[in-house]
């Protein structure tokens, strides 16, 4: 085929409605963590998946507007270039699980971004899936693909981390006190304008209630909302504890960053405890 052929057929390929790709069904369709990882006693926890994506400053379609572009710059100067024949319907597509105890959590995030193949000019795109275990004071960062595990990587998978102790000030009365302080004014003026706020407003996402807090971004960006889980019988380790911003991120909207919204969630749930240990399945290279 021509390089005349190949233009056209790739106008034809890019006028067709956005399909998902290999990489979307197969981020989509992953076994979840606590069907796979079956081992172990059971444990309770907080759980929650989420779908969606970034738009990293312009917005997914201009996104994939781009990446159309990309690809046709590369074919009109290319002999061997090759029709699309798959496109993304997002650019970055992304998806998170988290499971959370009063003293430890993990979660799971499986993402692909898209690139275009400078040999032949069609789409390229890896699948990257990786786990943190955080605790007070501990971490461990595990690549799922190339089953590396990286830091304090445990047996037991920090079940013996001590449960955080709640606050006893809200960031609001920290500042507050701080402010009095003309030394730290200026350290204040940044605090304000990174805090997150509660709205007032409470949504029930797939059973579960939150609470709404809108995060200043300062000279970042666009603000972000966030939806907090606010029930169950224990508050999340490491949860998104602010002033009593607990429990478990169930939405995040930032129309210049991430979107990502709970298609699942389960508080005071059970699962097997090897959800928090995916390294002790074998065939791992652990690193400090």
């Amino acid at each position: 085929m021509g390089r005349f052929g190949i233009l056209l057929l790739w106008a034809l390929l890019a006028q067709q409605a956005l399909a998902d790709t290999v990489q979307e069904r197969t981020i989509a369709s992953a076994t979840s963590p606590h069907q796979t990882y079956r081992s172990g006693k059971p444990v309770t926890v907080h759980y929650a998946r989420l779908d969606g994506y970034a738009n990293l400053g312009d917005g997914n379609d201009a996104l994939l507007t781009s990446l159309k572009q990309s690809v046709q710059d590369c074919a009109r100067h290319n002999p061997s270039a090759k029709p699309v024949t798959e496109w993304p319907v997002l650019m970055w597509p992304h998806r998170q699980e988290v499971y959370a105890t009063a003293n430890r959590r993990i979660e799971y995030e499986t993402g692909a971004t898209f690139l275009v193949h400078p040999g032949d000019c069609t789409l390229m795109s890896e699948v990257v899936s990786n786990a943190t275990l955080r605790s007070s004071g501990r971490i461990c960062m595990i690549d799922l693909v190339k089953k590396i595990a990286k830091g304090d990587c445990g047996r037991n998978g920090q079940a013996d981390a001590p449960i955080p102790p709640k606050p006893t000030q809200s960031l609001e009365q920290i500042m507050k006190r701080m402010a009095q302080n003309p030394a730290m004014a200026a350290q204040v003026k940044i605090m304000e304008s990174v805090t997150a706020t509660r709205t007032g407003e409470r949504r029930v996402i797939k059973g579960a209630s939150c609470d709404v807090w809108r995060q200043k971004m300062g000279t970042l960006g666009s603000d972000s909302t966030y939806c907090m889980s606010s029930g169950g019988s224990f508050i999340p380790a490491q949860a998104f504890e602010v002033g009593g911003m607990g429990g478990l991120m169930l939405d995040n909207d930032n129309p210049r960053s991430w979107r990502m919204h709970a298609t699942d969630v389960k508080i005071d749930t059970q699962v097997n405890d090897a959800v928090f240990t995916p390294y002790m399945a074998g065939g791992y290279t652990f690193e400090k």
